[in-house]
């Protein structure tokens, strides 16, 4: 018991640690969509606290210490302009991120099949800017927008295929953990993906991120899970009343 309580205190430190690079990073990058990830995260971390909401009591407080003493003014100052939407530039300006979205959806429904390519998005926006008779041309904007991004480069099958993949991703990690095949130890770790998934969504909405590394890892967690979820599925034997059952049935879910 007492090495138990040790590793557990360990584990304790060293979550708090990761939760305080994480803010410290989130805030040295005064990213607005960064923030927003990190407050979707901590909601869906909070809401599966259930009950035992007392346990976020320690990473609220560590949370309010860390942004009081790293948060400058001028990451008040660019965050507050989200209580301002119709100000920014994003909203109104000409190259701002509204008006790069609607010219990513004309791509789309321009090339909706096969899209503009592979990481040529910036160039196909380019294009929209260039003088045919002067051949000057404006500002090559990146998409800003996963989403937008695969859309406009691999046309909406591919963006169909990027969500269907986020989607299925989401739904074997929480059957994984409905199951329970892989132990309660696992919970953690399934419940900390699942998370990681949402936090991914979220800020790949203000962010080209289609392609990143972050994104396949992920992805790459949860086929593993499926994977040892499989392996232990297939070592467990079927009861005999259940032996017989069509293979459309579902059968009981195994403790």
């Amino acid at each position: 018991m007492g090495r138990m309580k040790n590793n557990a205190g360990l584990k304790k430190y060293f979550l708090l640690l990761v939760l305080i690079m994480s803010l410290v990073a989130t805030l040295a990058t005064e990213s607005r969509g960064g923030l927003v990830g990190f407050l979707v995260i901590a909601a869906v971390m909070f809401k599966k606290q259930g009950k035992g909401l007392k346990q976020a009591f320690l990473p609220v407080m560590v949370t309010v210490v860390v942004m009081s003493v790293f948060a400058n003014t001028s990451f008040w100052d660019r965050m507050s302009t989200m209580l301002h939407p119709n100000d920014d530039y994003n909203m109104a300006g000409g190259g701002g991120r509204m008006d790069i979205w609607e010219r990513g959806l004309g791509m789309m429904i321009r090339r909706p099949l096969t899209g503009v390519g592979i990481a040529s998005f910036e160039v196909a926006e380019g294009a929209n800017h260039t003088d045919s008779v002067t051949g000057d041309s404006g500002k090559w904007s990146s998409p800003h927008n996963s989403f937008v991004q695969i859309g406009a480069e691999l046309g909406l099958v591919g963006l169909f295929l990027f969500v269907k993949l986020l989607i299925s991703s989401i739904k074997a990690i929480r059957a994984c953990r409905v199951s329970k095949r892989l132990g309660p130890e696992s919970l953690w770790l399934l419940d900390g993906i699942e998370v990681a998934f949402y936090g991914f969504i979220t800020t790949a909405f203000f962010l080209s991120q289609a392609y990143s590394a972050v994104f396949y890892l992920l992805i790459a967690f949860a086929v593993i899970i499926l994977k040892l979820e499989g392996k232990v599925k297939d070592t467990v034997p079927i009861p005999a009343d259940e032996s017989t059952m069509d293979v459309f049935t579902p059968h009981k879910v195994l403790p």
